[in-house]
């Protein structure tokens, strides 16, 4: 059931709605009551595979908003004036960091390995 398809999502609930009611029609041809039709493993297993369809498809409805939210605040923001270079670390800053860093290296004393 992996899609963000919206079309498809809706079939697969649809079809799984169509499968929840002809269970549920069943067992109560057969003369189930209802709490014992809510405990029916077949009628859980279909109920969660709506509700599992139905969120997927508000998590859909929620990121679309949001990106017309998204697109509609950047096209309301006024661009900026000067496309020079930003300031803060700059081209400059690797060499203030003197080179490799605060851990010794094989040439400034760290020692001869002892043998076994």
């Amino acid at each position: 059931m992996g899609s963000e398809n919206r079309e498809i999502r809706e079939k697969q609930m649809e079809r799984a709605r169509a499968r929840l009611d002809g269970r549920i029609a069943e067992l109560e041809k057969a003369g189930r009551e209802e709490s014992a039709i809510r405990k029916d493993p077949a009628v859980r297993a279909l109920e969660a595979k709506v509700r599992e369809a139905r969120s997927r498809l508000a998590a859909m409805d929620a990121a679309a908003s949001w990106v017309s939210e998204v697109a509609a605040k950047k096209s309301a923001k006024p661009a900026k004036k000067g496309g020079g270079p930003k300031k803060g670390k700059g081209a400059g800053a690797d060499e203030a960091g003197g080179g490799k860093g605060k851990g010794k290296g094989k040439a400034e004393g760290g020692g001869a390995k002892k043998g076994k």
